[in-house]
């Protein structure tokens, strides 16, 4: 008698063990996707959290007005005429010679 009871309810276990994988994997899944978007909402909130800590900007910039006439000691050369070029040359503007090539490869 209990072995035909086994046979009956062999198909309907075999049926709850193959919903129970799917399940399982389904929510394996969910769990992973619950994981990452936790671990984005909170590093979004931590941002916030430092935005609120951090000072508020000036509304507006304060600026220096500067005199009409004024011009940049670095551009002293500057007045419509090119600048004189340095005579000098380095090595560099030369170029180099083919055993300074080598002898820069080895």
């Amino acid at each position: 008698m209990y072995d035909d009871t086994a046979e009956i309810l062999k198909l309907s276990i075999d049926a709850q063990k193959s919903v129970k994988e799917s399940i399982d994997k389904n929510q394996d899944k969910v769990i992973k996707e619950l994981q990452k978007n936790q671990q984005v909402l909170k590093s979004g909130l931590e941002d916030i959290a430092i935005m609120n800590v951090l000072p508020e900007l000036p509304a507006s910039i304060e600026t220096t007005k500067l005199p009409i006439d004024y011009k940049p000691t670095m551009m002293d050369n500057v007045d419509g005429k090119p600048e004189k070029k340095s005579p000098y040359k380095s090595n560099i503007d030369k170029g180099f010679t083919p055993d300074e090539m080598q002898k820069l490869i080895d």
